[in-house]
């Protein structure tokens, strides 16, 4: 799997290739336990920001927003998991990936202009979960995520 540099529309850096999500990772990026240091730290690494994105990297998993696969991986591997409807299926889809012996590459010579309005973010959590369906598509699939995964250890690879 192979998944270009995304670019704002203001030909800024958007980022496209991540770590694999802890249920901290959650948990900071939608409560004020973010602005924590160790909590900004972990994000960090979430976010890959030890990374200069302008080479070309095995990553843990890509934005699913531009993805090229080969049919032979999509056999072996199967379509995205239906059980995601939005949110965490391109996750998962590069998790199965990995534990089938494929690569995930981002491969930033390669860009793409991608419109991310970030539905799902804003400032009070309980609000947004009461109040955009989104941020609740967000976390459940989050809890879905982490239930089909839970006990399993993190694909290797690098």
């Amino acid at each position: 799997m192979v998944g270009p540099q995304l670019v704002n529309f203001n030909e800024t850096f958007q980022p496209s290739c991540f770590r694999f999500y802890s249920p901290f990772t959650i948990i900071y990026r939608r409560t004020f336990l973010g602005r924590l240091p160790l909590a900004r730290k972990k994000l960090d690494e979430f976010l890959m920001k030890d990374y200069d994105h302008k080479n070309s990297k095995e990553v843990d998993w890509l934005m699913g927003s531009a993805l090229l696969v080969s049919r032979r991986a999509v056999v072996k591997v199967g379509l995205m998991d239906s059980r995601f409807k939005m949110y965490l299926e391109d996750t998962d889809w590069c998790r199965r990936f990995w534990e089938e012996g494929f690569k995930v590459v981002y491969f930033p010579l390669a860009k793409m202009y991608h419109y991310h309005g970030r539905g799902s973010a804003g400032k009070n959590a309980l609000f947004l979960i009461f109040s955009n369906w989104l941020t609740r598509a967000h976390i459940l699939s989050a809890v879905k995520y982490f239930l089909k995964y839970f006990g399993k250890p993190l694909p290797k690879h690098d």
